[in-house]
């Protein structure tokens, strides 16, 4: 029971690590892409 609960939260974080690393990688290709990085990054929200 405690071993299904670990390998799902493992699980969980490993996926949202994954989807975070592929997020930024394709925020870098897009910004990369376009020919107004200045622009982008000013309407970018800052966190």
């Amino acid at each position: 029971m405690l071993l299904e609960a670990i390998k799902m939260i493992g699980a969980g974080v490993g996926f949202f690590m994954l989807m975070m690393v592929f997020g930024l990688l394709m925020g870098m290709a897009l910004t990369r892409s376009l020919p107004s990085k200045a622009k982008w990054d000013a309407a970018a929200p800052k966190a």
